[in-house]
């Protein structure tokens, strides 16, 4: 098995239910940055999707397509579904919403980790260049709160986030398994 990062979307956060937002924010992360230094104890070489660490051979199938890192882009795509910057107040560099609330999302992850600090700097930056807000400090939890059943009151498991950044284990190349963990039948 190896280690698969990924940041999950709340899609009950009124703001990442429109897919333009949640696009703009995949456009605006350049994954190849979040690559982990083996210094780090880690070695890491992230995807366009998180369930394919390229393990199996759709991974690699050129028909797929995939997002890339273009900021320029994503602040163009925000602007023309009119998400456009505030220029004074509160929200001042930050975009509006359809009610003029400014886009602020909480980020979750692992309390205490220096690796996912690093992370979540990483993204706060990308997401400010394209006017999106990252709360701070950031809503970090223990480990065994993030990933703790729904009747534990889990973070993931009862969706108490906007964004979540955290790591998950990949013991096969075919994306079936990771999808009966995210959907009810």
């Amino acid at each position: 098995a190896t280690g698969a990062e990924h940041l999950d979307f709340n899609l009950k956060n009124r703001f990442l239910a429109d897919p333009a937002i949640r696009r703009a924010i995949r456009m605006a992360l350049d994954r190849k940055a979040f690559a982990i230094p083996a210094a780090a104890g880690r070695v890491a070489g992230p995807p366009d999707a998180w369930i394919c660490s390229g393990l199996a051979a759709w991974c690699a199938d050129p028909s797929v397509g995939t997002t890339g890192f273009d900021s320029k882009g994503a602040n163009a795509l925000l602007d023309k579904a009119g998400f456009h910057r505030v220029d004074a107040g509160d929200g001042a560099g930050y975009r509006a919403f359809s009610d003029g609330a400014t886009i602020s999302l909480s980020l979750t992850s692992i309390k205490d980790d220096p690796v996912r600090q690093h992370e979540e700097d990483q993204i706060t930056a990308a997401l400010k260049a394209i006017g999106i807000k990252v709360q701070t400090p950031y809503n970090n939890v223990p480990a065994r709160r993030l990933n703790a059943g729904y009747l534990a009151q889990g973070v993931l498991a009862t969706h108490a986030f906007d964004l979540a950044l955290y790591s998950d284990s990949v013991s096969g190349g075919e994306p079936d398994g990771y999808y009966s963990e995210f959907v009810c039948s």
